[in-house]
């Protein structure tokens, strides 16, 4: 009896080792490889082919394949001159778009690509017909806003928007605003504010309850309207394509 045990011991120690070694086995052929982050699109101004005068008050900005890379997507062009809906069209598989955009020249238009994964930095430039011009930013080298020019935020959450100066003098601000400023986005303080050397100031901005929503605080400053800070924000949806036409 005493053998038989022994044998069915052995048996079962025997069965135990080759399970664990299969399991082990297993383990290392089949465990899941992680799947690659996504791209956030990026643009490049060298393949814009200029602007086609659609009617006196419409033109169609478009970008020759590559321009946004990765393909699909959509484009977002919003005139920061005025209070329109900024205008969305579908980006090719090849980069490629025409997106169409109320204005009457002369105006600085931010385009930025969108997909799945985020958005792309933006594109600023002030359009006339078949050219353009990189808006003029005197203080460039000494102003700095963070977030320098766009972010998400969560539907009724808040976003710390910083201003700093390193500039010689000090500079005066003009009262932050939005450029279309009905759509459930807040900023505080909301007053006008001055920074000398070295200094900083902190603007607070809570976002609407809606996702979808978008809008662009502006940063100014009060000697020179041209140097001037947008800085687009918006509550992601699910799908960047959904608003596509």
């Amino acid at each position: 009896m005493a053998s038989r045990l022994l044998s069915l011991s052995g048996v079962t120690r025997r069965c135990l080792e080759i399970a664990f070694v299969a399991a082990a086995l297993t383990g290392c052929t089949v465990s899941p490889q992680p799947t690659p982050p996504g791209e956030r699109p990026v643009i490049s101004p060298e393949g814009f082919v200029g602007v086609e005068s659609i009617t006196e008050l419409f033109v169609g900005l478009s970008g020759l394949p590559g321009t946004v890379r990765p393909g699909g997507g959509v484009v977002i062009a919003t005139d920061l001159e005025t209070t329109d809906e900024p205008a969305t069209a579908p980006v090719a598989d090849d980069g490629s778009f025409t997106v169409g955009v109320n204005t009457i020249g002369r105006d600085e238009i931010r385009i930025q690509a969108e997909n799945e994964d985020g958005r792309s930095d933006p594109f600023d430039a002030v359009w006339d017909r078949g050219s353009y011009d990189v808006p003029r930013r005197p203080r460039a080298l000494c102003l700095f806003v963070e977030p320098a020019t766009h972010a998400a935020i969560g539907p009724n959450r808040t976003l710390e928007i910083v201003v700093r100066s390193e500039c010689v003098d000090d500079v005066a601000f003009r009262a932050p605003r939005f450029r279309r400023g009905t759509l459930g986005f807040d900023v505080t303080p909301a007053d006008a504010f001055e920074l000398a050397t070295g200094e900083s100031h902190a603007l607070t901005v809570r976002a609407p309850s809606d996702a979808g929503a978008e809008d662009v605080l502006f940063v100014e400053t009060l000697d020179d309207p041209s140097d001037r800070r947008p800085i687009t924000l918006y509550t992601p949806s699910t799908d960047p394509a959904a608003s596509a036409d």
